[in-house]
């Protein structure tokens, strides 16, 4: 664990806790990442005091977790950002805490809480003990009026332009974050809408972000990766930590962009974004890519263009890799690969969730994935953002390169996700399998509210994909189960308001390929069928057993090769194998009101 050796820091786990009980200690929780400058600070500052040192020692249990490792415990203790330092009772249950903290400050912290426990130790537990039936009451589901999918996908969206900086471009007024699912839901309103204003929101956003020339984005290097924040509203003063999980979205939001407007800028960003992944985070012995970059160093490093960068300044890769993260980037790998006709990454990204699905496993007699991709295979905890980005990304593999067998592992984890996940009160999916009388906090669930949407989502495209209605009506309910709470979460709403969006589509638009002897066959229509931006069509292998009819209708196109049909709602027009007709007949079919 990375920390200062001079703190004692014990694992979060059972021996841990039973310490804390037996010796009836609080709990120093510290919740820190291997990029977080903030974490290096206080360890080489607060960490080394001698008072720190003495004051630990004597009265707290003191507990490390890395937040990439477990972002389990990290949701349900993180106090704003990291560090945080969470002082807990020995049962788990928050006092106080914060994030970093200068080390006159910190000793004074430890000093108060040491003595509130030892002096009035009666009120404190009354006092947590109140907060964690506050807690528990507020886990309830909510009651209130009913919105209908057209009312809340408007309500989220003005959410969302209600917080859109009309100066500098991103969302809020403070530190600005790409807010991608922001930008996402903004382009799909546009292609549903017309709503010019919108559109213009979304690429004032990634112009923001990744216009180095302007003087203001900050966020995107010169080498194609993103840091993960700006400090302030300006897009300045960029944090110099780059995680997976963000360049991977960040790449699918510039191949939107570029579908939408087929300016070259755009297209520029994601290979770039690509290139970078490929370049730092790939690990070519485990074909996994790594969690992230540091940003310790980061601003003697970044301020020399990158031929002149010398290697052995660049900050830390940590060697960590996690599914989610993997499967996000299978997913954009998968779209650049058909957007920008690039091969290497569609077979790199098709390549790497069947890897996932099939190496993630935890055991041979287990569907659901870990959380961990170490050298030795998978390792807890089984989260839902292992699950449903994985099931999502195959349902994205198959769409390009076809294989039902993808379609059925990806309905597969979802099944067993909808079987250990579900709460039955709530109607929705918890984070991870709740086991009760686990440590602190553990015990209570969490609703994440972008994985139950990409659960609702990734169900709504596989029904129409396998010809399973029962996947819609889980899909539909679990949307209403979501919808009381799309409120409370304004900008972290926007995924509900993504799959709400494809529950509003009258007449879908189905792009039907069939005759593919071999993918290398297929690939010019497979690339024709997502050049455009049309949000919430679906591409669909004809199986000449399985769907015979479809097969009957497009043999004459297919006697010579591989041919596409292009449906709207039951209107379908004539089939055929020019790449370039199929485009236009997407684009007609994309500009009928009601798609």
């Amino acid at each position: 664990m990375r920390t200062s050796p001079s703190i004692e820091w014990q694992p979060w786990g059972e021996e841990a806790f039973s310490s804390a009980a037996t010796t009836q200690r609080p709990i120093l929780l510290r919740i820190g990442a291997t990029w977080c400058a903030w974490c290096f600070a206080m360890s080489l500052e607060a960490d080394v005091d001698p008072v720190v040192l003495s004051s630990i020692s004597q009265n707290f249990v003191p507990i490390y977790v890395d937040a990439d490792r477990r972002p389990d415990i990290n949701e349900r203790y993180n106090l704003g950002g990291w560090p945080t330092n969470a002082f807990l009772t020995p049962r788990g249950d928050l006092i106080t805490g914060g994030t970093y903290f200068d080390t006159d400050t910190f000793r004074v912290l430890l000093n108060r809480v040491a003595q509130s426990w030892h002096e009035r130790r009666a009120e404190v537990e009354e006092a947590v003990g109140s907060a964690r039936r506050d807690a528990e009451q507020r886990r309830k589901p909510k009651t209130g009026a009913v919105l209908s999918a057209d009312e809340q996908v408007e309500r989220i969206v003005g959410l969302t332009m209600d917080s859109f900086d009309f100066r500098y471009g991103g969302f809020g007024r403070e530190s600005k974050f790409p807010h991608t699912a922001s930008i996402e839901l903004l382009l799909t309103e546009f292609r549903r809408t017309a709503e010019s204003r919108l559109r213009d929101a979304a690429l004032m956003s990634l112009e923001a972000m990744c216009d180095r020339s302007s003087g203001r984005g900050a966020l995107a290097d010169a080498d194609g990766g993103f840091f993960r924040y700006c400090g302030t509203r300006d897009w300045s003063e960029p944090r110099f930590e780059r995680l997976l999980a963000d360049q991977a979205r960040l790449v699918s939001c510039y191949l939107m962009a570029f579908q939408l407007t087929a300016e070259p800028r755009w297209a520029a960003s994601a290979r770039g974004l690509i290139d970078y992944l490929r370049g730092t985070l790939f690990d070519p012995r485990r074909h996994v890519f790594h969690g992230s970059q540091g940003g310790i160093g980061g601003d003697e490093y970044f301020s020399v263009e990158p031929p002149n960068r010398p290697a052995s300044a660049a900050p830390a890769v940590d060697r960590g890799a996690y599914v989610f993260s993997n499967a996000l980037t299978a997913s954009a790998l998968i779209h650049a690969g058909c957007v920008l006709k690039d091969d290497a990454a569609l077979e790199s990204g098709v390549g790497l969730v069947d890897a996932l699905a099939r190496r993630g496993r935890l055991g041979s007699d287990e569907t659901l994935l870990g959380h961990g991709l170490d050298g030795t295979g998978p390792s807890g905890p089984i989260l839902l953002s292992s699950q449903v980005y994985t099931a999502r990304a195959l349902v994205d593999a198959y769409e390009a390169v076809g294989g039902t067998q993808r379609l059925a592992a990806s309905a597969l984890i979802l099944d067993e996700v909808h079987n250990r996940l579900r709460d039955a009160v709530r109607q929705a999916y918890t984070d991870t399998i709740i086991e009760p009388g686990a440590e602190g906090y553990l015990s209570q669930p969490l609703f994440p509210v972008a994985e139950n949407a990409a659960v609702a989502d990734t169900l709504l495209r596989l029904s129409v994909l396998m010809d399973a209605p029962a996947l819609e009506t889980r899909a539909m309910a679990l949307l209403a189960a979501l919808t009381p709470t799309s409120d409370d979460h304004e900008l972290v709403a926007a995924p509900i308001a993504l799959a709400r969006q494809r529950t509003l589509v009258r007449e879908r638009v189905v792009i039907h390929l069939a005759g593919a002897t071999s993918i290398a066959a297929v690939l010019p229509l497979v690339r024709a069928a997502h050049a455009l931006f049309v949000p919430f069509k679906c591409v669909k292998f004809v199986d000449p057993e399985r769907d015979r009819t479809r097969a009957r209708a497009m043999a004459s196109a297919t006697a010579n090769g591989p041919a596409a049909m292009v449906c709207r709602g039951a209107a379908c027009a004539e089939p055929t194998s020019d790449p370039e007709r199929l485009i236009a007949i997407i684009a007609r079919a994309a500009a009928t009101p009601g798609t």
